[in-house]
């Protein structure tokens, strides 16, 4: 059967647990053809190790980042550090919670690759069943940052 297609790396801090719980609540009720791995990077080497882990079999990576708005500066410097130590064409960092939803365009420019506004669950989904390769004609509301 092979390997994960997506894996999905949750950037995953105490302050910030209630998003994730319904995340993963969503894709544990969810049926899909998309073989995926979740993993949990609790620090910024953590979360490099499990992006390059997942880069070397071939899979497709999300990295999810929720947090609100006094947490949005330190949290783009630690995306800066994670990018050094851990980057490829198919690694993406999509940023979720309310700070990305009251300001993806601040979110984007700040170096997410992707804004999930409003409740990321759909999101979630969408993007699993996609194998972590989003169709902009399906998702208009997901801003995206341009490479």
């Amino acid at each position: 059967m092979g390997g994960p297609e997506l894996v999905l790396v949750l950037r995953y801090r105490k302050a910030v647990t209630y998003g994730f719980h319904a995340l993963l609540g969503a894709l544990g009720q969810h049926e899909t053809a998309t073989r995926y791995e979740v993993r949990f990077g609790e620090d910024v080497v953590s979360t490099a190790v499990h992006i390059r882990e997942a880069v070397a079999t071939g899979a497709r990576v999300y990295v999810l980042w929720p947090f609100y708005s006094p947490d949005a500066a330190a949290l783009a410097g630690e995306l800066k550090q994670i990018r050094a130590l851990a980057d490829a064409p198919s690694v993406t960092h999509l940023a979720g919670g309310v700070h990305a939803t009251a300001e993806p365009v601040q979110t984007l420019d700040a170096g997410w690759d992707m804004a999930a506004i409003g409740e990321g669950e759909s999101t979630l989904l969408s993007l699993v069943d996609a194998k972590g390769r989003p169709d902009r004609r399906h998702r208009p509301d997901l801003p995206r940052r341009h490479r």
